[in-house]
């Protein structure tokens, strides 16, 4: 039997659920009602589908539960050196900036350098 004890889990039995009962509506019905069901279907299938994977990579801790570890410690463990990565991960990424608009000053400064160089001859 399917075991849900995962968020993961439970996120693919809800939307295997809402689809198989949504498949159904859309099969028994017509016309316009018919279309507006497959849209759903599909833009919201879409959405959960973004979602978790936003989700997965911002929060990757928070799609397993602790028994998927080995033990406590572990899961603990392992949510800690995601935290750090992630910190470490915006602090490059700020350097970078800061960098990148050092960069562009230098240049603009360089160029403003060249231009008064080339009036004076």
């Amino acid at each position: 039997m399917l075991t849900i004890n995962t968020p993961i889990s439970m996120i693919a039995a809800f939307l295997g659920f809402m689809d198989t009962v949504l498949t159904a509506g859309v099969v028994v019905t017509s016309g316009s009602i018919q279309v507006s069901l497959l849209i759903f279907m599909i833009l919201f299938t879409a959405g959960v589908t973004i979602a978790f994977f936003y989700t997965l990579w911002s929060h990757p801790g928070k799609l397993y539960s602790p028994s998927e570890y080995g033990s406590p410690g572990e899961f603990i463990e392992a949510v800690k050196i995601v935290n750090v990565k992630a910190d470490e991960v915006v602090k490059i990424a700020k350097r970078v900036e800061d960098l990148k608009a050092d960069l562009d000053n230098q240049i603009i400064e360089a160029k403003h350098h060249a231009t008064a160089m080339a009036l004076v001859l």
